[in-house]
């Protein structure tokens, strides 16, 4: 059985980066879903076939595929990353604290 990988993706610390690094190895069949409200539509034998999984989806990822993952994740200074979240609130008119 091949390795399942999970790459926690901590918002504003590079995912968006690393998710065009890891495609761009084209070693990894990868689940495109990146939220739990797509993810949980698909059929649990289809999301077997999946070598790699990137998300938002914290420690539970494991116990819902059932099977044992090799996670990773990036970390940021916090103040950096904290910064970062605020530019782009009040980049996005749609995000939920933009006109606070």
């Amino acid at each position: 059985m091949n390795p399942t990988y999970y790459f926690l993706h901590i918002p504003k610390t590079a995912g968006s980066s690393m998710m065009r690094w890891l495609t761009d190895t084209n070693q990894f069949h990868i689940c495109p879903d990146r939220l739990w409200s797509l993810l949980m539509k698909r059929d649990k034998v289809q999301l077997d076939e999946y070598t790699l999984f990137c998300g938002h989806f914290y420690r539970y990822l494991t116990s819902y595929l059932g099977k044992p993952l090799s996670t990773f994740t990036f970390l940021r200074n916090p103040f950096d990353r904290a910064f970062s979240h605020y530019e782009h609130i009040r980049r996005d008119h749609n995000h939920f604290f933009y006109d606070k």
